[in-house]
């Protein structure tokens, strides 16, 4: 590098090891903002994927949260997976939550909290994911209680969208604390969450954690007979340092359980065929009768065929532009003397027949 200085480049070289180094890890399923005074909810994000489309067919989908299956504490949620498919279904594992003396670390990471049956709807190549906290646990020594808290009451939880933009998460349910010391501390628990055009991400790159701006995750549980609370970030602890995030979901862990597709509306389409059908050549010509029911023909092979209602609407339009065009053609005409034509042929025929 001719003409610049070695101090300037080793700089140069630090910076980018620090650059790198603040990129978050995936070495636990739960994960604060890295450290270093920077904000992962505002800071640029220039490893996100291309686009952040999603190619999978419009629909709601069951899925997996991204997670390191190489962490121990994960153990319990990969073991949900199984053969493509979740090997229970959501209402099994709820009820296994609830049985008594149930070892929690075969079912969930308690440090994330969440339910690993994420919702997932794909609309407009966009993904909008719901997260739900588990519910009605019932521990090892006793129940437990999991949920998000504001840290600042009178702001929103926030996270930043594919587009980079900051938006407030919707919360679908919501309830208080039954267990001491979490319900004289924190009072109420958001344990239902839905965020709109999250990023798309894969294991181990800057957006396998959606992080939530004023979000305090809290878990209360018993050690050895004693309640405790436990909350990240907790109260001592810097929330922009130390910033709260929920796995992403696993793009290779989802099954389709509601199409997009609504049942196809053939009956306009099928209700002009048969109007279309009753038309008589009447007094138009054989090409015009003809161009007509070749327009029959393909309104009822897309009846047959087609998958979706755009092609069904067009069909409908092409089929009513051909009738009109038909009823609008030209009659018949015979030739008379001095080569102009005139009457109709069915007219013609009606006064041959009468003479």
């Amino acid at each position: 590098m001719k003409g610049v200085p070695m101090n300037k480049i080793k700089r140069i070289i630090s910076e980018t090891l620090i650059g790198i180094m603040i990129i978050p890890s995936a070495v636990s399923a739960f994960t604060t903002a890295p450290v270093g005074n920077i904000n992962p909810i505002i800071q640029t994000v220039e490893l996100r994927e291309a686009a952040n489309k999603v190619d999978f067919p419009s629909g709601k989908y069951e899925a997996m949260p991204l997670i390191d299956e190489n962490d121990a504490m994960n153990a319990g949620i990969k073991g949900l997976w199984e053969n493509g498919k979740f090997k229970y279904t959501k209402e099994e594992y709820n009820k296994m939550l609830a049985a008594r003396y149930t070892d929690n670390n075969s079912l969930l990471n308690v440090e994330i909290g969440v339910n690993p049956y994420y919702e997932v709807e794909i609309k407009d190549n966009k993904a909008n994911l719901t997260v739900s906290y588990v519910n009605n646990v019932m521990g090892e020594e006793s129940p437990e209680e999991y949920g998000l808290v504001k840290i600042n009451d009178d702001e929103d939880i926030r996270y930043k969208t594919a587009d980079g933009k900051l938006q407030p998460i919707e919360i679908l349910d919501a309830e208080e604390f039954t267990l001491d010391p979490a319900i004289e501390e924190y009072g109420e628990r958001i344990t239902k969450i839905r965020l709109e055009n999250v990023p798309i991400s894969k294991l181990g790159d800057v957006n396998q954690f959606i992080y939530l701006e004023n979000a305090r995750y809290v878990r209360c549980y018993s050690e050895w007979e004693d309640l405790k609370v436990d909350a990240k970030p907790a109260k001592g602890e810097d929330p922009t340092e130390n910033m709260y995030g929920i796995n992403n979901f696993d793009l290779n862990k989802m099954v389709l359980v509601e199409s997009a597709t609504p049942g196809l509306n053939k009956a306009t389409l099928q209700e002009k065929v048969n109007e279309a059908k009753a038309i008589e050549q009447g007094k138009k010509t054989e090409e015009a009768f003809n161009t007509l029911k070749a327009a029959i023909t393909t309104a009822e092979e897309t009846l047959k065929t087609a998958t979706d209602q755009e092609a069904l609407n067009q069909g409908v339009a092409t089929l009513k532009a051909a009738v009109e065009a038909f009823k609008a053609s030209e009659d018949v005409k015979i030739p008379i003397e001095g080569g102009i034509y005139t009457a109709p042929v069915e007219v013609m025929h009606a006064d041959i027949l009468g003479q």
